[in-house]
């Protein structure tokens, strides 16, 4: 079979069960998130599916086909961790979708998956980049405070949805690399459901959440996921009562 066949019948459903292996929290939340393949986009991406009120996420098969196998658990995880943190739904800026809000949810996701990642995604500290300077494990709001204030990123607009580029990270500091260059995922068609749709689709996933916390700490066991993010999904699942 050659190459090209490969990639074409690349199923990434197929390959998901073996790569979380190691991930039961994520093995368990991967169950409930549809994969589809589709050409329309160039490497991968989470989104509300406006229809259904689910989330989906969606991958070019040529692409997740290309990686090693440690890369697409990464491009896995990172897809997910976007869901996790609600930066598909809750936590979008007053102003809307921007290309620096992509870049800071990647930077804050990033942050706890470095090593798994292929070239060119956007990773806090990694030389030769325009983040090399940037701290590791801040939120997607620090890094977008971070950003906006940063000399480098001073002309870009920061409008519109970006997100699938596979820009050159050794663009790096003041060789004139637009701050979209460097996000590796397709944040396209965030925002785009309306609050309703939003609200049906927080509740699923807290549900979601919920099962795949219990799987976790019935002994299975949280795989790579670190404490802090732990307690972060503890608290998005935990009823919060109104005194």
């Amino acid at each position: 079979m050659s190459d090209n066949e490969t990639k074409e019948k690349f199923d990434l459903n197929k390959h998901t069960f073996r790569l979380l292996q190691q991930e039961p929290f994520f093995a368990s939340l991967s169950r409930r998130i549809h994969k589809a393949p589709s050409k329309h986009i160039e490497t991968a991406g989470v989104r509300i599916n406006p229809q259904s009120a689910q989330f989906e996420m969606l991958y070019n098969p040529d692409f997740m086909a290309s990686l090693t196998d440690k890369q697409k658990l990464g491009v896995l995880m990172h897809e997910f961790y976007h869901i996790i943190f609600e930066h598909v739904t809750t936590r979008l800026p007053a102003e809307g979708m921007s290309i620096k809000w992509n870049v800071a949810t990647d930077l804050a996701i990033n942050s706890h998956i470095a090593d798994m990642l292929p070239d060119g995604g956007c990773i806090p500290g990694k030389a030769g980049t325009p983040f090399a300077d940037y701290p590791v494990g801040l939120s997607a709001e620090a890094y977008l405070k971070i950003i906006e204030n940063d000399e480098q990123f001073k002309k870009e607009d920061g409008q519109g949805q970006g997100g699938q580029g596979q820009g050159d990270p050794s663009q790096g500091q003041g060789q004139g690399s637009s701050l979209g260059d460097h996000v590796l995922d397709d944040h396209r068609g965030w925002g785009d459901v309306d609050e309703e749709t939003k609200a049906m689709t927080k509740e699923r996933l807290k549900d979601a959440m919920e099962k795949a916390a219990k799987d976790a700490s019935s002994g299975q066991g949280w795989g790579s996921v670190s404490a802090d993010v732990r307690k972060q999904i503890m608290e998005a699942i935990t009823p919060k009562i109104d005194w």
